[in-house]
């Protein structure tokens, strides 16, 4: 069977219907997610109230079965709206090695500003394995916060912060980064210190085609 939406397509073995209560029912099924995530589910449920309800999940932004990481969850949810997804019992695995577990989690798809968790960035470059969770603030239509909790393999552990806003003659974003410790720099140059790092960019117009920018790091 194969069963295709405006952002979800899947292929599953078998599908039963209750045409009662307009819900299907779709078992041992392959899908991918907006192009972005495929994975596959032990069970797919399309509720009476427009609610699609993936259960024992497995998701991965790589459609090979290689991946060197995947994110499991015991319940996915993705409301009738279409914009807001709860995840439950959320693990991430590198190369099957646990690393991370959220009870819950609530994040937006599309385009829709949502308060949540986003999708968790995970790397590999020459420090090692990059792993971060970043957390969404919807602070006003024209003003956003995120927070990263980040883990560096090679460096150890710190969080990330970036603001941004807008105004009817501003725009810009004031990020900062902080970790607590930073084994590679020990290393090298044998001084145990914190490391910092912060970023301002941003443009206002003064009027009469006069733009004053500052960028700074």
């Amino acid at each position: 069977v194969r069963a295709l939406s405006k952002n979800l397509s899947m292929d599953a073995r078998q599908m039963k219907a209750d045409f009662l209560d307009n819900s299907f029912f779709l078992s041992q099924s392959n899908f991918t997610f907006m192009q972005r995530g495929f994975g596959k589910a032990q069970a797919v449920s399309f509720k009476i109230n427009e609610d699609i309800e993936l259960l024992n999940v497995s998701i991965s932004s790589c459609s090979n079965e290689k991946a060197n990481w995947n994110l499991e969850a015991s319940e996915i949810t993705i409301l009738k709206d279409r914009r807001n997804v709860i995840t439950k019992d959320v693990k991430v695995k590198v190369n099957d090695i646990p690393i991370l577990y959220l009870p819950y989690m609530r994040s937006a798809i599309g385009k829709e500003k949502f308060s949540g968790f986003l999708a968790p960035s995970i790397k590999q470059g020459k420090d090692g394995l990059d792993l971060s969770v970043p957390y969404f603030f919807s602070l006003a239509p024209n003003y956003d916060l995120t927070i990263s909790p980040r883990y560096i393999e090679k460096r150890g552990s710190g969080i990330s912060s970036e603001g941004r806003f807008l105004t009817q003659d501003s725009e810009g974003l004031i990020a900062f980064s902080y970790f607590f410790d930073d084994r590679k720099f020990l290393d090298q140059t044998g001084k145990n210190k914190k490391r910092w790092a912060t970023k301002v960019n941003s443009q206002t117009n003064l009027g009469s085609n006069l733009y004053v920018g500052i960028s700074t790091e």
